[in-house]
């Protein structure tokens, strides 16, 4: 796994592990000669590593992903926090929601990140703080006042 500095300044995610999204990243933006160094060491590691001498950078993130949307490399923008809430895959699994929260008001939370496909989890309302806490010592830990 490696990232690369695009053109605005943020960076790029290649996971290409196997040899397959490898060779396929290399050939994708020119660079068949990148292939045998797929674990390279050294100074050979700085230029692949930069996905060939910096060619990432020549592109913003909306060039690459249109480049790379039909190139099996496993090559991905890395995003900033606020754009993942707008990640079509982040709402489609619903990693995202709101609870009420009795002084706050509405509230984001992360969801659950395994899915199951004949059920679903539900996540309990919000507490006040420490009111779990207080809830759980005085059942468990046998501070009620014995009579």
């Amino acid at each position: 796994m490696m990232s690369m500095k695009r053109k605005n300044g943020q960076f790029m995610a290649l996971g290409a592990l196997e040899e397959k999204f490898w060779t396929n990243f290399c050939l994708a933006v020119e660079r068949p000669d990148l292939v045998k160094e797929q674990f390279a060491v050294g100074s050979r590691l700085d230029e692949s590593s930069t996905g060939g001498g910096g060619y990432i950078q020549e592109k913003d993130q909306d060039e690459w992903e249109a480049f790379f949307a039909n190139v099996d490399a496993c090559c991905t923008p890395v995003l900033e926090l606020h754009e993942c809430a707008q990640n079509e895959h982040i709402q489609a699994r619903k990693m995202l929601f709101e609870l009420e929260h009795p002084v706050e008001g509405r509230i984001k939370q992360l969801g659950f990140p395994i899915k199951f496909s004949d059920s679903s989890l539900k996540s309990d309302p919000c507490h006040p703080c420490g009111e779990s806490t207080r809830r759980r010592s005085c059942l468990h830990w046998g501070t009620r006042k014995k009579s």
